[in-house]
């Protein structure tokens, strides 16, 4: 199984979900790195995410969306050679199999380009 995951973590004033989310990725069964973009927040959201050391962070300084901050991130995660790319939304959290599991399916089905937890 190939573990080279990276995490888009798109943020924006998200302090009061971040750090249940971050604790979940880091109990991820697969080892992950989280690219985090941060969409100008004015609270503590930089700080969470620095403080965790699994976590790249690109600062915006103005609110790029939703969308052009995930594409900032997959752009990173690209030219960084990771294989697989997981968005996650701040107010979100994933058990430790959620990213094998995933993987797992994409590997054992290669007509898949693209796969979903529920």
């Amino acid at each position: 199984m190939k573990k080279n995951v990276a995490v888009i973590l798109v943020t924006y004033n998200g302090s009061k979900w971040l750090q249940k989310c971050l604790h979940s990725i880091e109990k991820s069964v697969v080892p992950v790195t989280v690219i985090a973009i941060d969409n100008a927040s004015t609270d503590d959201s930089i700080k969470i995410l620095q403080s965790f050391n699994f976590v790249q962070v690109i600062q915006s300084e103005e609110n790029l969306g939703f969308g052009s901050a995930n594409t900032i991130g997959l752009k990173k995660a690209l030219t960084q050679g990771f294989d697989y790319f997981f968005l996650l939304n701040q107010d979100t959290w994933i058990m430790p199999n959620t990213i094998k599991n995933l993987v797992t399916a994409l590997e054992q089905n290669s007509k898949y380009g693209i796969a979903s937890p529920l």
